[in-house]
């Protein structure tokens, strides 16, 4: 919804990617916004650790964000306990 797009649909996968980030294979979701929100971006990853969850996210126009993508996956690797 923060993307002005419909919920997803239960058990539906959040991404073919994923990168390896605190030692747990991570999706990485990409998405453009829709309706009032068209032309913003967004990236995000979903960290499952045993005792919690990591979630980073990019939001901004579409353009920067995806200019800014290596970057985001750089950060997101970076991270340590």
């Amino acid at each position: 919804q923060q993307m002005s797009l419909p919920p997803l649909a239960v058990g539906a996968p959040l991404s073919a990617t994923t990168l390896d980030v605190l030692g747990q294979p991570s999706p990485l979701v990409e998405l453009d916004g829709a309706d009032a929100l068209a032309g913003r971006g967004l990236l995000g990853l979903v960290c499952p650790l045993p005792s919690h969850t990591v979630f980073v996210k990019m939001v901004g126009p579409a353009d920067a964000v995806a200019a800014h993508k290596d970057d985001f996956i750089a950060f997101c690797r970076s991270l340590e306990l």
